[in-house]
């Protein structure tokens, strides 16, 4: 009996000394995995192999070395810092920012929330949007010269599924101080599938432009000039243009997410003129012969852009791409970055 007695005194005493020891540590540390999560807890326990951590939201749990990429130990300053960052992932409120509405250039059907407002800063410009109330918003496009120059605005219109969501948008410009005559417009409507962190937008609208920047022609009058010149005037074209988009985005983990972003553009009117002269021997006369005024509307150009989203706080975010544009004539590709910010 003396001898139970002694062995269990000796395995509470054992059990007791680790509870101890363990309640000794309280120094916090980020621990960061090679697939992009984190866990933030007190280190317990560090054998080489693997690691006991006192994790903050499920206890303790073995993790293999092999499995992480970083530990580092926490002031109370960061600790804070990232323990209500951590939150606000697990809470899903780091998605429920004003960026989750964009793309790269175009828009989804999810609204802006009553006080979001957020700016957005590419590598070509600024523009910053504002929300008026729950289902429009309104906002400013421009280059880093100022010129040109649009206005964009967004409804949207909620349904019985939170998953379908619809909406319209309205895009208006002109060429700014650089060209005021210039102006062009873009209306589209569309359905977006999904939610915050998972969706794919659907698009169609038309777009127009016209004034003096590449959309002037000298046309004439058709008919026959004989030692004549042909009578003519220049022409300024307003071109429309049937448009489409197809976007969506892809969380794939704790901070990052992949999109894409396609618009295309088809149709559009550009006149086109037969102009002929030639000498007549027979009567000694230059002929002059203008036909017809025709339009070519088989037109058309192509933008995609794939991206990566990497967002490491509820108010900022930021975002590449690999933009490529196609149209009959030409086809290249740029570099896009943005940056957001929620105010």
């Amino acid at each position: 009996m003396k001898k139970y007695l002694f062995l269990f005194l000796v395995l509470f005493t054992i059990t007791s000394f680790g509870q101890v020891e363990d309640s000794l540590k309280t120094t916090k540390s980020l621990v960061k995995m090679n697939n992009g999560s984190t866990r933030i807890g007190v280190i317990l326990n560090d054998d080489g192999r693997e690691v006991l951590i006192q994790d903050e939201s499920i206890g303790k749990i073995y993790i293999r070395k092999d499995q992480i990429a970083m530990i580092r130990e926490l002031n109370e300053e960061d600790y804070q810092e990232l323990k209500s960052e951590k939150e606000a992932f697990e809470e899903g409120d780091i998605y429920s920012n004003p960026f989750t509405t964009r793309y790269s250039f175009t828009t989804n059907a999810l609204a802006l929330r009553k006080g979001e407002h957020y700016a957005m800063i590419n590598l070509y410009g600024p523009e910053v949007h504002f929300s008026l109330n729950e289902k429009l918003s309104l906002g400013v496009m421009t280059t880093w010269i100022g010129s040109p120059f649009a206005l964009a605005a967004k409804y949207t219109i909620p349904t019985s599924n939170e998953n379908i969501n619809l909406g319209i948008g309205t895009l208006m410009g002109n060429g700014g101080y650089l060209s005021l005559n210039s102006f062009g417009g873009l209306h589209w409507g569309m359905v977006t599938f999904g939610d915050r962190t998972k969706n794919v937008t659907l698009s169609g609208g038309i777009t127009y432009f016209g004034g003096d920047i590449g959309n002037s022609y000298y046309l004439y009058t058709p008919g026959t000039y004989v030692n004549l010149s042909p009578i003519g005037n220049s022409v300024s074209a307003r071109n429309t243009f049937g448009a489409f988009g197809v976007a969506g985005i892809f969380r794939i983990t704790e901070k990052a997410s992949i999109f894409y972003d396609a618009m295309g553009f088809f149709g559009g009117k550009r006149p086109t003129q037969t102009y002929d002269t030639y000498f007549d021997p027979v009567t000694g006369d230059y002929i002059t012969e203008i036909g017809p005024v025709t339009y070519n509307e088989g037109r058309y150009l192509i933008f995609l852009m794939p991206g990566v989203r990497f967002q490491t706080k509820p108010d900022r975010a930021f975002q590449v791409s690999v933009a490529g544009a196609f149209n009959d004539n030409v086809q290249f590709g740029f570099p896009m970055c943005s940056w957001f910010f929620k105010f």
